[in-house]
C-alpha cells in the first residue's frame, strides 16, 4: 500500500527526475510477467464454459502486482535520486534500523520484551522474533543490514556491526552468517585488506571442521533440502514456464515436518519453479549485467558498502524466502537502486 502511495505522490511532487532508469532485462522481465499473469489469471475466465463458475486466480493476481509495484519503484528510485548523499543518508538509516532489532532481539533472548509477551522465556533463541515473527526472518533481516556498517568510521557503527554478529550466534541462523561473512569478506576484498582475508579465511576453515565434527546439524539447514528436492521434481511438469507466480504456495507441498511449505525456502527455487526456465534466464542476465558494470565501475566505498550487502542479500536468498517478505523485498530494492545510480 505504501509503494503505491510514492508512486502517486510522484506524479504530484514538482520534483523532476535526475537520471533515465532503462534496462533490458527489467523490460523483459515486466513482458513476461504479464503475459503469464494473463494466462494463468484471465485465460480460465475467458475459456469458461457456459454454467461454470470461474474463481479469481488470487494466488497469481497479488504477487504479480507487487512484482509490478517493485519494478515500478525501483524505477523511481533511480531516476529521482538527486545526489549520491540521499544514498550515505539511507544507508546510515538502514544501520540504524539493523542496531534497533539487534537490540530487541537481545532483549527478547533475555526474556525482557514488553510487546510480545507470550511464552516469555530466559535465554531463548526462537524468541528473537522482532517484529519480524520469526526467528529466522529476524536473522536475515539483520544479516542483510549489516554490510552497510563497515563503510563509515564512527565507532557507533563498529558496535552495531558486532551486534549483529552476537544476534546471529544466538539466533543460530546457518544461512544468516554465511551472508554475513560473505558480505565482511567482499568487503575486505573490495578494501584490498587480503592478509585479514586470508587469517579469516583460514579461521573459518577451522572453525567450519570443528562445527562439522561436533556439531554436524549446523549444516543441516533444518531439512531444507528435502524440500528442495521436492521442488526440482515438481518444476519439471512445467520446466519452461513454470506454474505462475504464486503457484508455489498453492501446491501445497509439504516439508519435512509435514507441514505445508508456504515457501521453498530458497529464492532461487522458487522463481524456477513459478516463473519456468523463462523468468529464471531473465533474471540471471540481469544480475549478470549488473555484475559486469559493477565490476568495470570505479570504486568508491558507498559503492562497496551497497555491493557487498547485496551479495549478503543474495546469499541469504539461496536458503531463505526474502524476496516474499515485504520489508525485505523493499531493502532489496533500495539495494539494487543504490548499485544503479552508481554504474
Amino acid at each position: 500500500m505504501g509503494g503505491f502511495f510514492l508512486l502517486g505522490y510522484n506524479f504530484i511532487s514538482n520534483k523532476e527526475r535526475t537520471l533515465i532508469f532503462k534496462n533490458k532485462w527489467i523490460g523483459l522481465i515486466l513482458i513476461y510477467l504479464m503475459l503469464s499473469f494473463g494466462w494463468y489469471f484471465f485465460f480460465p475466465i475467458l475459456t469458461a464454459k457456459e454454467g461454470q463458475r470461474v474463481f479469481w486466480n488470487v494466488w497469481n493476481f497479488l504477487p504479480t502486482i507487487n512484482v509490478i509495484l517493485g519494478i515500478l519503484l525501483l524505477k523511481d528510485f533511480v531516476e529521482y535520486t538527486d545526489g549520491l548523499n540521499r544514498w550515505v543518508t539511507i544507508a546510515r538509516m538502514l544501520c540504524w534500523v539493523g542496531f534497533g532489532y539487534g537490540v530487541y532481539a537481545l532483549l527478547q533472548f533475555f526474556g525482557l520484551d514488553q510487546i510480545f509477551t507470550k511464552d516469555l522465556k530466559w535465554s531463548n533463541p526462537n524468541r528473537m522474533i522482532t517484529f519480524m515473527g520469526n526467528s529466522m526472518h529476524s536473522a536475515n533481516f539483520i544479516a542483510i543490514l549489516s554490510p552497510l556498517c563497515l563503510i563509515f568510521k564512527g565507532m557507533r557503527y563498529k558496535i552495531f556491526y558486532a551486534l549483529s554478529f552476537v544476534i546471529l550466534i544466538l539466533i543460530n541462523s546457518t544461512i544468516s552468517m554465511v551472508g554475513f561473512i560473505t558480505g565482511f569478506a567482499l568487503y575486505l576484498l573490495f578494501t584490498k585488506r587480503f592478509k585479514v582475508l586470508a587469517w579469516i579465511g583460514v579461521a573459518l576453515f577451522v572453525l567450519g571442521v570443528l562445527l562439522w565434527m561436533y556439531y554436524p546439524q549446523y549444516f543441516s539447514f533444518s531439512g531444507r533440502f528435502e524440500l528442495w528436492k521436492i521442488t526440482l521434481i515438481a518444476w519439471k511438469e512445467k520446466a519452461i514456464t513454470g506454474f505462475g507466480l504464486g503457484g508455489f504456495g498453492m501446491k501445497m507441498y509439504k516439508d519435512s515436518t509435514n507441514s505445508i511449505a508456504i515457501a521453498c525456502t530458497n529464492d532461487y527455487l522458487q522463481i524456477l519453479h513459478d516463473g519456468g526456465l523463462i523468468l529464471s534466464v531473465l533474471v540471471f542476465s540481469y544480475l549478470a549485467n549488473l555484475f559486469k558494470r559493477i565490476i568495470m565501475a570505479k570504486d568508491n566505498i558507498l559503492l562497496v558498502g551497497y555491493v557487498s550487502s547485496f551479495v549478503a542479500y543474495l546469499v541469504v536468498a539461496g536458503g531463505s524466502f526474502i524476496i516474499w517478505i515485504a520489508p525485505m523485498a523493499l531493502i532489496g530494492l533500495i539495494y539494487i537502486s543504490a548499485i544503479e545510480t552508481q554504474v
